[in-house]
């Protein structure tokens, strides 16, 4: 089968004919259809992110097909896949927080991935994807969708003013949820003017440059005293510090980006007498991404506009490279398998 492969950290990734995988107990074997193509396979290929054994197949985000009946899904069925394999045993995962799973991997980080043709999977990761759901949205619900609606979900955002920070890939997807959870008011943050449009066009009252160092006093200066909650998607520590400076009086920052940089917020007094709360947030449990499906079935939400190019696995090592130089400003990238 075909699989996209990479072989050297720092090197474009390859398309490679490899043995195909077989569905052992407890997993089923998956014909990808369609794979997201997400900033976390940009840091496994450059080496941000340590990968597993190399080659490894890049790609976490996958829809398909099942390709044999098994523990429960038919030949044929159209499923999603979760991102985490986790081990169903540890506390968290008993509690159904799987994303906090002691023992979690991850498709095309720890194992190989769903850049190929087929895929096996632990049964328990799949969903099957409703009636009527368009599969590519599916596809990016798993990971990108689901990832900006745990964080949404932890921020508490019906009826509340809400400011995200980083409105592309995950944070355009926060985006459109935060406005269908019921968010009363929503600012976007970024320094690229196309995505400042976009986050506006996607469902944002107001879009803000940080250029000038102090998006926070904008956004105060916008909302009456600040946002209940506000969301840093980028992994960028300033950016988190002004999240957080963003507050009105009892708010509380999520932050979801990754950065290895310590954080600096605000002065402990300030912090203390204005009661602000500040949450970490990883990735999203199966019953968010099940939730997801479901509003995508209802046609509560609409994520079709979040995917701005779909391209052939072949153009694997371009989908990479259009997502490192932010060329035609990417939002989602699809593989279509």
């Amino acid at each position: 089968m075909r699989a996209a492969r990479l072989h050297e950290v720092g090197r474009p990734v390859t398309i490679d004919d490899v043995p195909e995988p077989s569905a052992g107990p407890g997993t089923v074997l998956v014909r990808v259809m369609h794979c997201g193509v997400c900033a976390s396979d940009l840091h496994v290929a450059h080496g941000a992110t340590p990968a597993g054994t190399l080659p490894q197949i890049l790609g976490h985000e996958p829809a398909g097909r099942v390709a044999a009946g098994a523990e429960g899904f038919a030949e044929g069925e159209w499923v999603a896949v979760m991102p985490g394999i986790w081990c169903g045993e540890c506390g968290p995962c008993r509690a159904g927080m799987e994303n906090r799973c002691v023992r979690g991997r991850f498709l095309g980080v720890d194992v190989d991935g769903a850049w190929a043709e087929l895929i096996a999977v632990p049964a328990r990761g799949l969903l099957r994807i409703p009636q009527g759901v368009d599969p590519v949205q599916a596809a990016i619900a798993t990971d990108a969708g689901a990832t900006a609606l745990h964080a949404l979900h932890r921020a508490g955002v019906e009826g509340r003013r809400v400011a995200i920070y980083g409105a592309g890939g995950v944070g355009a997807h926060g985006i459109v949820l935060a406005r269908a959870l019921g968010a009363s008011w929503i600012a976007a943050v970024d320094t690229d003017p196309v995505a400042r449009e976009r986050a506006v066009a996607l469902g944002a009252d107001l879009a803000v440059d940080p250029s000038d160092g102090k998006p926070g006093r904008a956004i105060r200066a916008a909302s009456e005293g600040g946002v209940d909650a506000a969301l840093e998607f980028i992994g960028n520590a300033e950016a988190m510090s002004q999240a957080t400076k963003s507050l009105r009086t009892g708010g509380r920052a999520v932050f979801v980006g990754l950065t290895p940089d310590e954080l600096h917020l605000l002065p402990a007094a300030a912090f203390v007498a204005s009661e602000l709360e500040v949450l970490g947030s990883f990735g999203a449990t199966r019953a968010e991404v099940e939730e997801l499906l479901a509003m995508l079935g209802r046609g509560d939400v609409d994520l079709g506009p979040l995917v701005t190019h779909r391209l052939p696995l072949e153009d694997a090592p371009r989908a990479l490279e259009m997502l490192a130089t932010r060329e035609d400003h990417p939002l989602r990238i699809v593989l279509d398998v």
